[in-house]
């Protein structure tokens, strides 16, 4: 096998390995947190060592900075195990009034957004929910989509997000080989265990998953998350 498709594989089974008993067995909040964070931290280490590396070899650095949000306005996939991590961070540090008013803005956006076709989406550039002065809320714990995400050039990313003037926006490819196979090992640990969908909608499941008593419900073997299902991910990232 070509050795970076094994060293991804690697890492997918790794995520698998540590989520599924969880998933199969009490689903533990605090065990779920455990894993995620810690799956958090590898790609973290695996960012940090790539930036490195780009920095060295050309000199340039993402434009990405605290405060610039213009790609906060897709529509993001992720996997149960993340968006349980979000929801029950959130009911942890949050006040009952703002996580109130989060809950209220969450069921804003996806009821505009089941009201859109993909393309009508793509035009309509409807701001994250989770953002709060263009700072996001819950970026201590974002999921590995939003993590993967840097540019190069943030006039790319305005003209693209902002202006809806569709343009290549440079990145870093490699940033999405190394990291997202910590999400296809959460992905298929979820399926394996019957959790829930393999990949969801993000700001569905965390609606979902804040709704009062939900996080018991899941754990307890309820699908919680069957309206918040999202399209797998093209086959070969797959990497079973």
């Amino acid at each position: 096998m070509n050795p970076q498709l094994a060293w991804q594989a690697r890492m997918a089974e790794l995520a698998f390995t540590q989520m599924v008993p969880i998933l199969k067995g009490c689903r533990r909040l605090r065990d779920i947190q455990r894993v995620v964070d810690d799956l958090h931290e590898r790609a973290n280490s695996v960012q940090t060592g790539l930036l490195a590396k780009q920095i060295e070899h050309s000199g340039t650095a993402p434009e990405c900075r605290s405060g610039c949000d213009h790609c906060c306005r897709i529509r993001v996939r992720t996997t149960v195990p993340e968006a349980i991590r979000i929801a029950s961070w959130l009911t942890e540090v949050q006040p009952l009034d703002e996580l109130e008013s989060l809950t209220s803005r969450l069921n804003d956006v996806c009821e505009q957004l089941d009201a859109l076709s993909p393309e009508e989406y793509f035009s309509a550039r409807i701001e994250c929910p989770l953002l709060r002065d263009h700072r996001c809320e819950v970026h201590q714990v974002r999921a590995l989509p939003c993590r993967i995400y840097l540019s190069w050039s943030a006039q790319a990313c305005y003209d693209h997000f902002i202006l809806n003037q569709p343009s290549q926006i440079p990145k870093m490819e490699a940033m999405d080989d190394s990291m997202l196979p910590l999400a296809v090992g959460l992905s298929q640990a979820t399926e394996a265990a019957g959790a829930g969908p393999a990949w969801v909608c993000l700001h569905h499941a965390i609606r979902d998953a804040l709704v009062p008593g939900a996080l018991k419900d899941w754990q307890q073997g309820r699908n919680i998350f069957r309206a918040s299902s999202a399209p797998p991910l093209p086959e070969i990232l797959r990497l079973s």
